[in-house]
């Protein structure tokens, strides 16, 4: 399968978790069709997906959602591309788990939904509804699915549940090249939340701890990228140019 030639992979949505990703895909990943990704709290397939064009364009992806409406809208969605949609939630442990249904706003905490509550474009989301679902580690679920190691990129949308995800996960076996987080601290919003600030920090500690580089944090998604692999990814780009 030969690169593409037309710009296909630049049509990322408005809605995406990071302003400007359509540059930033290109740039990290080229012009190219032989490419792997996960995506961890895939919802819809569609709104605010980092990966829905990628997708589109043919990259081989993994959507992981647990709530059985949005994983048949996310299997609707991507009909006619080169995807698996597993009906879970990921957490650090397998077994079963409450979640609270709320759209895109779904969460495995419960402390998340009393967060958002106290946010005006947040609250809209949760109306009480709760369901239980099965639960496996993100280990298990990439063993299971048959995902390749060092694949291309790793989404983590749980709102909330980051912490859990990466607790059943080994980062120096998988070793993805990038991996967006849907961290909320930056946001206006929950700056002052200590919880939610927390789990960030958390979150970005493991990350450059294992060798991971942050070249962009704002108000939904946190970009990480394998040190080791950016470095030769620049100089490939240096000697093409």
């Amino acid at each position: 399968m030969q690169d593409y030639q037309d710009d296909t992979l630049l049509r990322v949505g408005p809605a995406g978790k990071i302003p400007g990703l359509s540059e930033k895909w290109t740039f990290l990943f080229g012009r190219r069709r032989r490419a792997t990704f996960v995506e961890v709290g895939a919802y819809d397939g569609e709104t605010a997906s980092a990966t829905a064009c990628l997708a589109d364009f043919g990259w081989r992806g993994w959507y992981i959602e647990p709530v059985p409406a949005f994983a048949e809208l996310c299997r609707q969605r991507h009909e006619a591309n080169a995807v698996t949609v597993a009906e879970y939630a990921v957490s650090n442990r397998s077994g079963t788990s409450a979640l609270y249904v709320g759209g895109a706003l779904s969460t495995l905490i419960k402390q998340q939904v009393e967060d958002y509550a106290r946010v005006g474009w947040a609250r809209r989301f949760h109306k009480g509804e709760e369901i239980v679902v099965e639960t496996r580690t993100l280990d298990a679920a990439l063993s299971e699915e048959g995902v390749p190691t060092g694949f291309d990129l790793l989404v983590i949308s749980v709102e909330g549940a980051e912490s859990l995800v990466l607790d059943g996960f080994q980062l120096e076996r998988w070793r993805p090249k990038v991996v967006v987080v849907g961290a909320d601290d930056p946001d206006g919003d929950f700056a002052t939340n200590h919880r939610i600030s927390a789990t960030a920090a958390s979150v970005r500690a493991r990350m450059i701890s294992a060798g991971y580089v942050e070249p962009y944090a704002g108000e939904t998604g946190t970009l990480f990228v394998d040190l080791s692999w950016f470095q030769d990814r620049c100089k490939l780009l240096e000697a093409n140019t």
